[in-house]
């Protein structure tokens, strides 16, 4: 590996698309992936400390707890020692909270995925903006800072699925984040069964796609954005730009 590889962080990578991310990257030349996990140290039998335990100088485990300032500052801190600068970040980490009708909806049920969904992005992006900087100013253009969104928190869509308090909460990063916006597709993760299931519904029936197939998908639009083609906007993992 050379002294400046491509520095990946992906938040939320202990399963599903997260996972998924930071495996495929594992396997390219010249990078490292610091992972962002919730806690550490990590189980033994977690597939994520397994593929660390594989791929010890690629895969990095990091502790980043969604919006939590003190997670966000030391992990800045920690890559900023190693190499001074992050080439991309991936703003992955999600919540769903339930589903329960916009009648019976009430604020303290909404403030566990703006928390994690709009703020935690918001903190990362505080924090790791410099060491964005710093890759930008060596290789201009080639920094990315990029959120895994939702189609549901698409206003002009306006699904039709109980999902209210997540569904805003993505509606929120998206208007947030200043840079780029992905949608990853409806993706099989315990997630996505447990919010189908409680809204009466399968995963099956909106075609959805594995966190390896969205993985694919997603980093295929990562390689090829660049801030005048992709900045600011809502893209899904095929490549299709969608509307707010």
């Amino acid at each position: 590996m050379s002294s400046n590889p491509t520095v990946y962080v992906v938040t939320g990578a202990t399963r599903g698309i997260g996972f998924a991310l930071v495996e495929q990257l594992s396997t390219r030349p010249d990078t490292v992936v610091y992972a962002g996990t919730r806690s550490l140290p990590l189980p033994n039998a977690s597939q994520l400390a397994q593929l660390a335990a594989k791929h010890p100088e690629v895969v990095i485990p990091i502790k980043i707890n969604s919006a939590d300032e003190a997670d966000n500052v030391a992990a800045a801190e920690v890559i900023k020692a190693k190499y001074g600068y992050v080439s991309v970040v991936i703003a992955n980490a999600g919540s769903h909270s339930g589903t329960l009708p916009i009648s019976e909806l009430q604020p303290h049920h909404m403030l566990s995925d703006f928390e994690t969904n709009v703020l935690g992005p918001l903190a990362l992006f505080n924090k790791m903006s410099s060491l964005l900087l710093a890759a930008n100013e060596a290789s201009p253009g080639s920094a990315k800072f990029m959120v895994v969104s939702s189609l549901v928190g698409s206003i002009a869509e306006l699904l039709p699925y109980p999902y209210t308090a997540y569904a805003t909460s993505k509606a929120a990063v998206n208007f947030v984040v200043a840079k780029i916006n992905q949608d990853p597709g409806i993706v099989s993760t315990d997630m996505a069964r447990k919010a189908a299931g409680e809204a009466g519904l399968t995963i099956e029936a909106f075609g959805a796609i594995t966190p390896l197939a969205s993985a694919t998908g997603l980093l295929s639009v990562v390689d090829k954005a660049t801030k005048e083609s992709h900045g600011g906007k809502f893209w899904n993992y095929t490549g299709e730009e969608l509307r707010y």
